[in-house]
């Protein structure tokens, strides 16, 4: 069995580690500091302990680095530090291959020698998810590839394969279905403004610039903000009654003190910032119902049932509370509303990556190296796609149903189960089991030969 290694792609942090080692992990800031001067010339050099940097000279001046990561963020003061990652998506490949780099720096390895897992957001073009793949095959030679979105990983990691998953991120919230391990497309709804951890953070960043603290853009200032965001803030069960309490009492405020020994102190603020992701015209909890309400009748209390948490931003204390009593005014009367919130669940799109990354390698979940060299880029995507495009159609709609008469004449009706049980037999996995499936068994017998 290859040995693999999973990397969560995240705007805010790139957690990477070892499949099936759940505990040890990197987290690495997705930064790529580049030196303020102009007009320099720019030589890469390697690797220079565990920072992967790029050497820059100006006639006989200091050499300046690029840096990558914590590295960049420390030297901020000559640097300017770019993001690759924008609202969960790539968007410039460079960078993003200097961050991989210094990823399997860090993990101490040789790529070439591992299987790779690497997380997307769900909706993520074939196009994007092409060029990670190429990038992992061409650039670090690794021996397979696996791409999995970041919505179907959390809700492997609570053991589950039917459920809606609610990723509240730093910089973009998903909400998707997925019904028999499968994703539900036409039913995901993804928010990248209001209800992100990144507009938390610039909502508290105006609050208090508005009472006379003095917060800027800067990496430094960025990092304070979350700091106080995830250490202050809380979710209210009730707003208006928590504003009424915090009118009448000095109880609520806490303080937070800076590095430069500045204490920040802050009283409703701790719960009006987080309110956001419940009140706007559509809180996290709507977006919620509307992704249930928009799949088929009948997986409809499942979904309910099982509404897996994961991100950062659900971190909050109260964040389980309020939004099961939010969904629970929503749902159909005796509904069971049950809300799933692992105490790791910050990390679970990572966490259930490793455990998947784990698993025997199966024929319809890795793209090895020598299915990449025969097939190209073409081949990837449309392994990717094809089972998940039948399982969205059928998982919303009622088209494929047909009936059975027992001898009692009762009717059984199945739907997708038509194609799921047989499809077993090219896909092992659905089952659980590791070895191929029966076509891939009838292709080694014949090269044996």
């Amino acid at each position: 069995m290859v040995a693999s290694i999973v990397i969560d792609n995240g705007s805010y942090m790139c957690k990477a580690g070892f499949g099936g080692d759940y505990e040890e992990r990197k987290l690495i800031p997705p930064v790529v500091g580049y030196p303020k001067q102009k007009g320099i010339i720019g030589l890469i050099i390697g690797y220079c302990g565990i920072d992967y940097r790029i050497d820059y000279k100006k006639n006989s001046g200091p050499k300046i680095e690029i840096l990558v990561g914590e590295k960049a963020e420390k030297d901020k003061t000559v640097l300017n530090l770019q993001n690759p990652i924008k609202h969960g998506i790539i968007t410039d490949w460079g960078n993003m291959e200097r961050i991989w780099r210094h990823t399997f720096n860090e993990l101490n390895v040789a790529a070439k020698d591992y299987a790779v897992l690497l997380t997307e957001p769900v909706g993520n073009s074939e196009t994007h998810m092409a060029n990670m793949v190429e990038i992992m095959f061409e650039k670090f030679q690794v021996r397979a590839v696996m791409v999995a979105n970041q919505a179907a990983l959390s809700l492997f990691d609570s053991g589950r394969v039917t459920g809606i998953s609610v990723n509240v991120g730093h910089g973009i919230t998903q909400v998707v279905p997925i019904y028999g391990a499968s994703t539900i497309k036409g039913a995901t709804f993804c928010q990248h403004q209001n209800i992100t951890g990144l507009a938390l953070r610039d909502n508290l960043r105006s609050i208090l610039t508005e009472r006379g603290y003095m917060f800027g853009d800067s990496m430094s200032d960025n990092r304070t903000l979350n700091d106080i965001k995830e250490k202050l803030c809380y979710v209210a069960l009730d707003f208006e009654q928590e504003m009424q309490a915090a009118k009448s009492s000095k109880a609520l405020e806490k303080s937070h003190e800076q590095s430069d020994g500045q204490i920040i102190t802050i009283g409703n603020e701790r719960f009006r910032v987080p309110e956001a992701i419940f009140n706007p015209s559509d809180g996290v909890h709507k977006m919620t119902y509307n992704s249930i309400m928009k799949c088929d009748v009948e997986i409809r209390r499942d979904l309910f049932a099982n509404i897996v948490l994961s991100g950062g931003s659900t971190m909050f204390p109260g964040f389980v509370e309020r939004m099961k009593k939010e969904i629970s005014a929503l749902a159909p009367p005796d509904t069971e509303v049950n809300i799933i919130a692992l105490p790791e669940r910050e990390y679970s799109p990572w966490i259930g990556g490793s455990r998947l990354a784990s698993r025997p390698p199966t024929d319809d979940l890795w793209i090895t190296k020598e299915e990449y060299k025969e097939s190209g880029v073409s081949y990837v995507c449309r392994k990717h796609n094809k089972f998940e495009q039948q399982m969205e159609t059928t998982a919303s709609s009622s088209s494929l149903e047909m009936s059975y008469e027992l001898p009692d004449g009762q009717f059984i009706t199945i739907g997708n189960e038509r194609f799921r049980v047989p499809e077993a037999m090219l896909k092992p996995s659905l089952l659980g089991m590791g070895y191929d499936g029966l076509h891939k068994t009838t292709y080694n017998s014949i090269m044996k030969m």
